[in-house]
């Protein structure tokens, strides 16, 4: 991709992330969405859709208009039917739209990161793994340190996308702050 057709990518984007969760994951996906909306925006779909709204169309719709979906792995994920569409949608969009459509799972525990029920297509994507030292605050940095990477592939000039303030917070590791 050209870093003009980066620049247009990153301009067509309504959605920095776009969050696909199984129902029971619900809680943790509102976390997740409460540390990266303030940030960029980002769409959970029961935050989101209003109310009469077709929610199924509504959910794809918003999938296209992302730039990266955060795909949360859980025990759960095997029996989550519509999270599993958002899956091959995911990486269906990543495989045809290269770099306008970037897909990073966040494995919400160990046993979901090693199992062999993870949905086809994640095995290859590098993703995030939650453990009690590397928590969602942590993950959410990460993922906004990646939105910026591929913001900064885009050239420097006017944009119709609103730029990213920096975050309250370091996104650097803590090892390497005093350097």
């Amino acid at each position: 991709m050209t870093s003009s057709e980066s620049a247009m990518a990153a301009s067509a984007h309504k959605w920095s992330f776009f969050i696909a969760h199984a129902r029971a994951d619900l809680g943790t996906a509102r976390q997740l969405y409460d540390r990266l909306a303030p940030h960029a925006p980002t769409f959970l779909g029961s935050v989101c859709i209003e109310l009469g709204a077709d929610w199924d169309l509504e959910l794809a719709r918003a999938q296209r208009e992302a730039l990266i979906s955060v795909v949360l792995v859980s025990s759960h994920t095997e029996r989550a039917y519509y999270q599993r569409e958002e899956i091959a949608a995911a990486i269906e969009l990543a495989r045809t739209e290269g770099k306008k459509h970037r897909v990073v799972p966040v494995f919400l525990d160990a046993k979901a990161a090693a199992s062999a029920d993870v949905p086809y297509g994640l095995r290859l994507k590098h993703g995030l793994k939650l453990t009690d030292e590397f928590g969602l605050d942590e993950a959410a940095r990460k993922l906004l340190d990646f939105l910026r990477r591929v913001q900064d592939e885009a050239p420097k000039g006017p944009s119709r996308e609103k730029q990213l303030p920096p975050p309250p917070f370091s996104l650097r590791p803590w090892w390497l702050a005093g350097r």
